[in-house]
């Protein structure tokens, strides 16, 4: 689960980069450097210790992103959901369980999505 936490962490972080860029080269710019700090051991320590929702803001403020936690993270759930990536929504590895099917989500309609960065 800890892998599904970073991965959501760094996808609302990336949301977050592209959103509020105003051009493809500040796109570029902000999601590179998004990318490189949070492999930066102090933030992969930090990001690991806190809640998702914690980490983000945190993460906002330190690097002068607009807080708004609760649409980085939705944005990020699209992201994992579109790629494949949901967690079991009961912490359990319950992903080939008929009894226990992924809730769907819904995707806001006329929201970017943020860059496939690979």
């Amino acid at each position: 689960q800890a892998d599904w936490h970073d991965l959501r962490v760094k996808l609302a972080m990336l949301a977050a980069a592209y959103e509020v860029s105003e051009d493809d080269e500040e796109v570029d710019r902000r999601v590179a450097e998004v990318c490189e700090r949070v492999e930066r051991p102090e933030v992969v320590e930090f990001i690991e210790a806190s809640r998702p929702e914690v980490a983000v803001a945190a993460l906002c403020r330190r690097w002068n992103f607009p807080v708004e936690v609760e649409r980085w993270l939705e944005m990020a759930d699209e992201a994992m959901e579109h790629y494949g990536f949901i967690p079991p929504e009961d912490g359990e590895d319950d992903e080939d369980d008929p009894e226990h099917p992924p809730e769907p989500r819904s995707a806001g309609a006329g929201r970017r999505k943020p860059p496939d960065t690979g």
